[in-house]
């Protein structure tokens, strides 16, 4: 068989499979295109019964010793047309004669009655059988090279859309900029003093430690000292001369006013205070008021 006969072959069964709409190459989807074109399906055996309707139907038709030698063949009898298939075979004997009497039937229909029609029905079931083995999906590119490749072109395209509408979900990346290295020095050492665009020079120790949070070295507390009442006499280590110092105090002692307070109580008074006299009382620190927690007595604080 030549080149171009086994493309038009080929193109014969593809083009069959479409017509029938073809998913999955099976026995009955091959009687299914058997009988839609007209053509009755007889199964018979080696060893028919002389007695049986099969075998009275291959005598009234004439093909009785093509049963003998043949798995497969079709005639026609009384304006009606008969397909035959030994069923007493394998199972993929079986199968290739289906194939067989199909190919018989769709070459006669596209090609009319030639020499060479069994050469073509042989292809054609050659062919269906080696789909049937592959599966339709396989043989998809083989099969239906437009069908499948504008398939792939659809597949390709909603790929590309998700992909585009996920990246579109994520946010730009210039979003995320890269700080300067100045920025990256001021951002993560915040109390370094600033200096003045003018002159360059260090801004007020005050205002720094202000914008900082940090206390001042200048407002920090000191433990007060404490002088006792005579003052000691202290050695002058040049003359050796002894100097009587008597110490003086200038700034007059600051008092911290306690407050008191009930027990059950919400208000803080001052020591005397007519509200809180011959009751249990605790001090009220400087926290728990500024928390709220006590309020002034309206007599004795105002």
């Amino acid at each position: 068989m030549s080149q171009n006969g086994r493309k038009s072959v080929k193109k014969l069964v593809i083009k069959t499979l479409e017509n029938y709409s073809v998913t999955e190459i099976t026995a009955e989807e091959l009687k299914r295109i058997i009988l839609a074109n007209g053509y009755t399906l007889v199964c018979f055996e080696s060893n028919e019964k002389p007695q049986g309707a099969v075998f009275n139907l291959m005598r009234k038709a004439g093909v009785l010793e093509k049963a003998k030698y043949l798995d497969t063949f079709t005639c026609s009898y009384e304006e009606r047309h008969f397909a035959f298939l030994k069923k007493d075979v394998s199972e993929k004997r079986y199968f290739y004669g289906l194939c067989n009497i199909l190919g018989g039937i769709i070459v006669k229909n596209e090609y009319g009655d030639g020499p060479d029609n069994a050469i073509y029905a042989g292809e054609f079931a050659y062919r269906l059988a080696k789909i049937q083995e592959g599966g339709i999906i396989y043989n998809q590119f083989t099969l239906f090279p437009k069908r499948s490749i504008a398939a792939a072109s659809a597949f390709l395209l909603l790929i590309t859309f998700s992909t585009e509408r996920l990246l579109s979900q994520i946010p730009n990346k210039s979003t995320f900029t890269l700080l300067s290295s100045e920025s990256a020095v001021n951002a993560l050492a915040p109390q370094t003093p600033e200096t003045t665009k003018d002159s360059g020079t260090v801004k007020d120790a005050a205002e720094v430690f202000a914008y900082t949070g940090a206390a001042s070295p200048e407002n920090e507390e000191k433990p007060e000292e404490t002088v006792p009442d005579g003052a000691e006499n202290i050695v002058n280590g040049e003359n050796g001369e002894k100097e009587e110092l008597q110490t003086q105090t200038d700034a007059a002692e600051t008092v911290q006013t306690v407050f008191y307070a009930t027990k059950s109580g919400k208000k803080y008074h001052v020591e005397g205070c007519s509200y809180i006299e011959g009751k249990d009382t605790v001090i009220v620190t400087e926290s728990d008021i500024k928390s709220g927690k006590y309020t002034p007595c309206s007599r004795c604080i105002g």
